[in-house]
């Protein structure tokens, strides 16, 4: 019987961790290679360890947070930024956002920024589990889904097209093919939700 003033603690995950760090003792992971710059790799830290406003504080301090009146001129950023960023010498890019609305509007606007600029053509559509996208040689490709020799969340290139299948280069520099009649979960990788970005490595 639990009193009045007594209240069971909750079963779960952190707290059978926590018992085993203090029977055992725990190690902490504290080296960081993604962030290279120091402020960078303090910011991470705070992150990690709950301080998300410091975290902020530092990334506010040197320009890297922006702020929009509305959720359209907030996409409009993200694409401008995007395409900054893939049209000079910075690497790959990968815009986030919380929902699934967001990432479909963000993949579509640099879509069809790309197509203005003629980065994009001659593309072919596919029934996915999404719905229907077309894709075109040097779009970007989100996989959604574990399946044998890939992984949910991994990113790609498409190097070409053909009706029945996508030639795909992944970041992780191996090229497979997809063909959408036995993997139909895929969609385009030029923004992802923050979850299902976990684990990808961009610039």
């Amino acid at each position: 019987l639990v009193g009045d003033a007594e209240q069971l603690q909750p079963i779960e995950a952190g707290a059978a961790f926590r018992a085993i760090s203090e029977r055992v003792g725990l190690m902490e992971l504290e080296g960081i290679r993604r962030q290279t710059e120091a402020w960078a790799q303090e910011a991470s830290r705070d992150l990690a360890r709950g301080r998300v406003a410091t975290a902020l504080d530092a990334y506010n301090e040197r320009g890297h947070v922006t702020w929009s009146d509305t959720r359209e001129d907030a996409h409009e950023a993200l694409v401008e930024d995007w395409l900054a960023s893939e049209s000079g010498e910075n690497g790959s890019a990968l815009a986030l956002a919380h929902s699934n609305a967001d990432v479909f509007m963000i993949n579509g606007l640099i879509r069809e920024a790309r197509k203005e600029r003629g980065e994009l053509a001659d593309g072919i559509e596919y029934q996915t589990s999404r719905g229907v996208r077309e894709f075109a040689a040097g779009d970007r490709l989100l996989l959604l889904k574990n399946d044998r020799d890939v992984k949910n969340g991994m990113l790609g290139t498409v190097q070409s097209v053909s009706p029945e299948a996508l030639t795909v280069k992944l970041d992780a520099s191996r090229t497979i093919e997809v063909r959408p009649d036995e993997y139909d979960t895929f969609d385009h990788g030029y923004a992802a939700t923050v979850h299902k970005s976990q684990g990808a490595t961009v610039d």
